[in-house]
C-alpha cells in the first residue's frame, strides 16, 4: 500500500502562490493545501521518497519557512 507523508509549513503569506506555482514546475513535488491563509500555514502531501528534495527546495526558496509539523516522524522546528 502506497503511502504519503505530511509535512507543514509556514512561509511568507505573500509567498503562497509561489510555493504552489514551484511545486508544479517540479511536476507535482507535493500537494499543498492552505490550512490557515492568514498565517500561511500549509499542508503538503508528498510520497517519503521526495521529502528530502522537498525540504530542500523550501530552505533555497523560502529561508524564514518553518517546519511546524511532520506527521510521518513528528519533528518540528525551523528548516
Amino acid at each position: 500500500m502506497l503511502r504519503s507523508s505530511t509535512l507543514r509549513v509556514q512561509v511568507p503569506p505573500s509567498q503562497i502562490v509561489y510555493l504552489k506555482f514551484l511545486l508544479e514546475g517540479y511536476d507535482h513535488l507535493a500537494l499543498p493545501v492552505v490550512v490557515d491563509g492568514k498565517k500561511a500555514e500549509i499542508k503538503l502531501l508528498i510520497h517519503p521518497t521526495e521529502l528530502e528534495i522537498l525540504v530542500s527546495l523550501i530552505k533555497e526558496e523560502f529561508p524564514s519557512a518553518i517546519i511546524l509539523r511532520d506527521e510521518e516522524d513528528g519533528c518540528s522546528g525551523s528548516i
